[in-house]
């Protein structure tokens, strides 16, 4: 897991729950990322029922691509 300080903050229209997290600072240096507190949603609950909608990337590392989901 990448993410820490993972809180739930509320619930989607399509029922994932959304969460308010940071990167871990192994991860903090990525370009895509920041130490900003994020808003999101976490690829394993998306996983279980909108497989589609998530890829695994070339490090192993899941995400989840938004403009996939209902």
């Amino acid at each position: 897991m990448v993410k820490e300080n993972i809180k739930a903050i509320g619930v989607m229209n399509n029922g994932l729950t959304l969460y308010s997290f940071e990167y871990k600072d192994e991860v903090k240096l990525n370009p895509l990322t920041s130490n900003n507190i994020h808003v999101g949603i976490m690829s394993d609950e998306v996983e279980q029922v909108f497989p589609y909608a998530v890829k695994t990337l070339d490090d192993g590392y899941k995400v989840v691509d938004y403009g996939l989901l209902p």
